[in-house]
């Protein structure tokens, strides 16, 4: 699990050090993450897509 101290890119990296197959999603899911958590515009609806994309093969990854 995420530390409370760590930030989203800290937290990315160390999941990456665990999972390197999986890089590229955790860090479209961080970019992501963080402009949706901290920017102050919408973000467009195909990012959703994006993002779902992303998780899936996350997920996939992480139950092996």
């Amino acid at each position: 699990p995420r530390q409370p101290a760590q930030t989203p890119y800290e937290y990315a990296r160390a999941l990456e050090s665990q999972l390197p197959e999986i890089a590229q999603d955790v860090d479209g899911m961080t970019v992501e993450f963080s402009e949706a958590r901290y920017s102050r515009h919408d973000i467009p609806p195909e990012h959703v897509g994006l993002v779902r994309r992303y998780w899936e093969r996350i997920k996939q990854a992480l139950r092996k």
